[in-house]
């Protein structure tokens, strides 16, 4: 049964995900951060060895996913689950995978669109962030206490839905990052900063 952080690490990156290590605070231990990102077996399991209690952080873009987080942090005043509700309710919007976050918000995993989206804060309403192409999420897993899936399994085929028409069209196609972005990928903000 799985049940260590390097498990958990090794079958996302079976899933097609690539994942890399990332402290308590969601900041990568890797020295460009998700760029850094693989799903090479041997790397993972040497960086876990390293940072046995690490968070698994998932890149995004590599990983072809569009993740909806739906933030929620009443101190200031951020409550994406209700702004989500009043743009279409919270039936799922076929969504297959949803995880939950440390402070009761969620995360909406789709299939990155084509052509991609990029990273935005509020574009789709207050409190709703979109993390895509240059960005990365922290993963439910034994090192990330108050994330887990409550909708759908990462592990099996056909998890992931589209991502819907309503959001792709509110979202603006990525421009591929440059070379400078890249560079400083380490302070690139996971897709739930806010909740520390």
């Amino acid at each position: 049964m799985t049940s260590t952080p390097l498990d958990f690490a090794l079958r996302y990156a079976d899933a097609g995900w690539p994942v890399f290590p990332c402290r308590e605070n969601k900041r990568p231990f890797t020295e460009h951060g998700f760029i850094d990102a693989t799903l090479d077996a041997a790397q993972i399991d040497r960086w876990w060895r390293r940072w046995p209690t690490a968070q698994i952080g998932i890149a995004c873009g590599p990983s072809r996913i569009c993740v909806i987080d739906l933030d929620l942090d009443p101190a200031r005043q951020r409550n994406g689950v209700a702004s989500f509700a009043s743009l279409h309710g919270l039936d799922p919007h076929g969504c297959g995978l949803i995880a939950s976050t440390p402070r009761g918000g969620q995360h909406y995993y789709y299939l990155m669109p084509d052509p991609p989206v990029g990273c935005s804060v509020d574009a789709v309403g207050h409190g709703i962030d979109v993390r895509a192409v240059g960005g990365y999420v922290i993963a439910p897993g034994p090192s990330s206490p108050g994330r887990e899936f409550v909708l759908g399994d990462p592990f099996e085929a056909g998890h992931l839905e589209p991502l819907p028409v309503w959001l792709r069209v509110i979202l603006t196609p990525a421009q591929p990052p440059t070379h400078s972005e890249a560079a400083n990928s380490t302070r690139v903000i996971p897709i739930d900063a806010k909740q520390l």
